[in-house]
């Protein structure tokens, strides 16, 4: 197993919505025991914030966030009294997260979300009237450590096989791909590299074209495919993220400026 440590990651992260056919309990491939509860106001769930925070969690940990409300029984709670840690502002309240409970997956979940990656899927979230959520001022941001588990071999073969009709995968087909398409190596140049990678089958064009079998994704019907539909599966994706970790990041001659 390699581990990758992450810099802080920064920027406006993808957008793990339903139409990509993930609930807010996650992928139908998790099994029922890693699942942990979280206890979330009605009004906080309306947003969507949840809609699109809990299915990044779930694709990178295997763990399962099934919300109750505000008074279910739950190790882990969202709520505006003031329980337990101040962590994000937004819809008029600041938001505490509070755990009593839970073992190893509550863990799990608390150590993503006060990371620096959790509050930034938190603060990348724009509901459809424009309401946003920003970290709580005293929140200390935690970074935190990428375990890669896959195989990078497997990894360049896939990749190879789907995404190298679009990008640069390689060192090997330098001239292939569409020009306007970046490279991995580009790609492995981002601070939040692998949250791009992790989520790329919900950011266009990819949800036309592109099924994750363990997540039950269906291509977008709002959106016909441009190309042949590719269907890849949570450890081939894995396996994309472990090779990519081991690609060079392209010297582009100075910071990246996000957007």
């Amino acid at each position: 197993m390699s581990k990758v440590t992450g810099s802080k990651i920064t920027s406006v992260l993808l957008r793990v919505t339903l139409a990509c056919g993930m609930t807010l309990s996650g992928g139908a491939a998790l099994a029922q025991d890693r699942t942990v509860s979280l206890a979330a106001p009605e009004a906080l769930v309306e947003t969507g914030l949840l809609k699109h925070l809990l299915p990044r969690f779930t694709l990178k940990h295997r763990v399962r966030v099934s919300v109750v409300g505000a008074d279910g029984a739950a190790p882990l709670s969202l709520n505006t009294e003031g329980q337990g840690r101040a962590l994000f502002e937004g819809a008029g309240s600041l938001w505490h997260l509070d755990q009593s409970g839970g073992g190893e997956y509550a863990d799990r979940f608390v150590d993503w979300l006060t990371s620096d990656i959790g509050l930034n899927t938190i603060e990348a979230f724009k509901a459809p009237d424009g309401l946003r959520f920003t970290r709580a001022t005293a929140v200390v941001e935690v970074e935190e450590a990428l375990e890669l588990t896959g195989d990078a071999a497997n990894g360049l073969a896939v990749s190879n096989l789907h995404c190298k009709r679009c990008h640069v995968v390689g060192t090997a087909d330098r001239m292939s791909g569409i020009g306007s398409t970046p490279s991995f190596f580009v790609l492995r140049a981002f601070p939040d590299w692998d949250e791009r990678f992790y989520a790329f089958y919900a950011l266009n064009p990819h949800p036309s074209f592109t099924r994750i079998s363990d997540l039950e994704t269906e291509l977008d019907p709002q959106h016909k495919a441009a190309i042949v539909p590719l269907d890849m599966s949570l450890e081939e994706l894995d396996d994309i993220v472990t090779y990519v970790a081991g690609l060079p990041p392209a010297d582009l001659g100075a910071p990246i400026q996000l957007q």
